[in-house]
């Protein structure tokens, strides 16, 4: 179990209703993409929870790997803790809690260098031969991107609440050998594992909002800066800070 790390994508997709049978139009889901990013977005202070599991697709009844967590966001800010990562953010830095090795890594905010829209758009736009089809279901919709062969993803399956609005489930079958730790990929190129494929599943669930107020989003918990220096606060103590980004 500890020689896969599970890797995934986590994009945070919610959006309205969308009715429509299935249908092959890359616009229309690039503009449910972004209805889904948007509400997320702009709805203030939500939670939510996530639990990802591993299987292999030939066994799919056995978890190899999971891990649980949550997330608090609100505006740019986010605060997320999976398994012993915590990561908060907020508009002056990222910092990055290893709770197991006791390390805190501190960088600069990263606010716009990452658009999720952007990057579903140039996927859409520059895989040849990829499929999507928009689904409704009686309580949700459904997306599905189908990849074409020669590619680590095999499929993606995108399921939102049809009266929530919220995701549902996100669940992506992948190469196995993507899953490996990557020091261990160059070495599994050549052996049957180039040839299993596994599944990736994230369940979100119990959304709330109001729940919390900004102070999850406070450094001010995690270290103080005195002149040029970073301190661990009484309670990260144990904490060896690693600056990730220079002039900080």
């Amino acid at each position: 179990m500890k020689k896969y790390s599970i890797q995934f994508l986590i994009i945070f997709f919610t959006g309205l209703p969308f009715l429509c049978n299935a249908q092959t139009n890359k616009d229309s889901a690039i503009i449910l993409f972004k209805n889904l990013i948007d509400k997320y977005n702009h709805t203030d202070y939500l939670s939510y929870r996530l639990e990802y599991t591993y299987r292999e697709d030939s066994n799919p009844k056995v978890v190899l790997d999971s891990i649980r967590g949550y997330v608090m966001m609100s505006k740019e800010n986010y605060h997320l803790v999976l398994g012993n990562t915590e990561t908060i953010h907020n508009d002056k830095y990222n910092i990055i809690l290893f709770k197991e090795d006791s390390l805190m890594y501190i960088s600069k905010s990263s606010v716009g260098s990452i658009n999720p829209v952007s990057i579903l758009d140039s996927m859409f736009t520059k895989i040849k031969g990829i499929e999507i089809l928009l689904t409704d279901k009686k309580r949700a919709q459904l997306i599905t991107l189908n990849f074409p062969d020669g590619m680590d993803y095999k499929s993606a399956e995108y399921f939102i609440d049809g009266k929530t609005g919220y995701l549902l489930r996100i669940r992506y079958k992948v190469n196995a050998i993507q899953m490996l730790n990557p020091a261990d990929r160059s070495n599994a190129a050549n052996t049957l594992l180039a040839n299993k494929w596994g599944i990736v599943q994230c369940l979100y669930s119990k959304h709330e909002t109001g729940k919390f107020t900004d102070n999850e989003f406070d450094d001010k918990k995690y270290f103080i800066k005195e002149a040029s220096e970073f301190k661990p606060t009484d309670a990260y103590k144990k904490y060896k800070i690693f600056l990730a980004s220079p002039g900080l």
